[in-house]
């Protein structure tokens, strides 16, 4: 409460001489994970894709100056976190999606290149979201049964709260006066190991594609 009650603090002042700009965008997230394990055997985390979407605020200078200019952003997103996990342990074979939920509040210094386009870096904090999924197969001894279970972070080993950082790169193309088309590039990493189990590691990765429309308030 006291990190969104600074946010709010730092934000407000900085708008009220800001151009804002609140953002509609949805796309895809390219999600894989940084996993290690004294445990499991052959451990593998590949990219699998899942979806993101939610509300971006930008707060930039009001000024018409060509120049180079920093601003602020925030927003509140939904993001589809996981990997395509492959594994083994005790004689069994695993191949599974994980999808992993969550609810992220990014806060990003914007850097103006021109009245259209913008670099972010900063970082987020997230919380996850209902239930993850695991969907996939496991082979023990040459035979194959499925696996499609849904249960909590907690029960996965999985921190349900995290941070990580962050680089952006966006695009708002005018179509009106005030009216904008929105491109959004994203990379995130943890900051720290998300996961609770004693003899593994994991950091989330995400590389999110969004796009969507504009307001000039």
């Amino acid at each position: 409460m006291q990190k969104l009650i600074f946010i709010f603090i730092f934000l407000v002042p900085f708008s009220l001489k800001a151009e804002t700009r609140l953002n509609f965008v949805g796309g895809i997230n390219s999600a894989s994970q940084e996993a290690t394990s004294t445990l499991f055997q052959n451990i593998v985390a590949s990219a699998k894709t899942y979806m993101a979407y939610g509300i971006t605020a930008d707060f930039k200078p009001a000024s018409k100056s060509k120049g180079l200019q920093l601003g602020v952003s925030t927003g509140l997103l939904y993001v589809e976190s996981g990997a395509n996990q492959r594994f083994s342990v005790a004689g069994v074979t695993f191949n599974m999606d994980a999808k992993l939920p969550y609810i992220q509040v990014p806060l990003t210094l914007e850097l103006w290149l021109s009245n259209i386009f913008s670099l972010g870096l900063g970082a987020y904090h997230e919380w996850g979201y209902q239930k993850m999924s695991q969907k996939g197969t496991q082979t023990f001894m040459g035979v194959t049964t499925t696996i499609d279970s849904a249960s909590s972070f907690g029960e996965q080993n999985y921190e349900t709260r995290s941070f990580g950082y962050m680089g952006k790169l966006q695009a708002q193309v005018p179509l009106g006066k005030k009216l904008r088309f929105v491109a959004i590039a994203i990379y995130q990493k943890n900051f720290l190991d998300i996961s609770t189990h004693n003899h593994t590691t994991a950091k989330n990765i995400n590389m999110m594609a969004l796009g969507g429309f504009g307001l000039t308030l």
